[in-house]
């Protein structure tokens, strides 16, 4: 099917969400990386706000995801539901909760920042937190804390994909791709 999963198969838009947030999130934690260690003279500024632009169309993909996920059944897991599976919806939780502080939080910061956002200066985003050098500093440093546990989880991620792949020989990985 195009928008529902089924029992046994992921569907077009579940597939598509998933490989679009993950090409998202990867270039993002690049970009973000990069933004971190660089010495970002004032010509560079723009890159902030590209960064911002784009954490924030991860948002509106992430909340995009999850509704559709509420009113998609999601296929059987294949294989013995161990503690290893256990481990594994762990970490989906872990994930989906991460990609929605992630943004979340660098909004919060750049609005205590005093900095206006935009999206892609297509339309201005509204501050959601009062400019204040506390907010600031807290909500930068779960930013931060937040990007490497998202690291983390997504190493944990892939690594159990090609682990079920290749190791296991199942089709988790194979129903999950186009």
């Amino acid at each position: 099917m195009i928008w529902k999963n089924t029992d046994t198969s992921y569907s077009l838009m579940g597939k598509m969400l998933h490989w679009g947030l993950a090409a998202l999130i990867i270039t993002q934690i690049g970009f973000g990386l990069y933004l971190e260690n660089a010495k970002i003279s004032i010509a560079d500024l723009y890159l902030y706000g590209w960064h911002k632009a784009f954490g924030i169309l991860a948002l509106g993909l992430i909340i995009l995801r999850v509704i559709w996920r509420l009113g998609s059944a999601t296929p059987q897991p294949l294989g013995p539901q161990n503690a290893q599976a256990k481990i594994a919806i762990s970490l989906h939780r872990l994930l989906y909760g991460l990609m929605l502080v992630l943004p979340l939080s660098g909004w919060i910061a750049s609005s205590a920042s005093g900095f206006p956002m935009s999206f892609f200066s297509w339309f201005p985003l509204p501050a959601i937190a009062p400019v204040s050098e506390p907010i600031e500093d807290v909500f930068f440093a779960i930013h931060d804390i937040a990007g490497k546990l998202l690291i983390l989880a997504l190493l944990l991620h892939i690594a159990g994909a090609l682990q079920r792949h290749f190791i296991k020989g199942d089709a988790t990985l194979r129903r999950m791709w186009f």
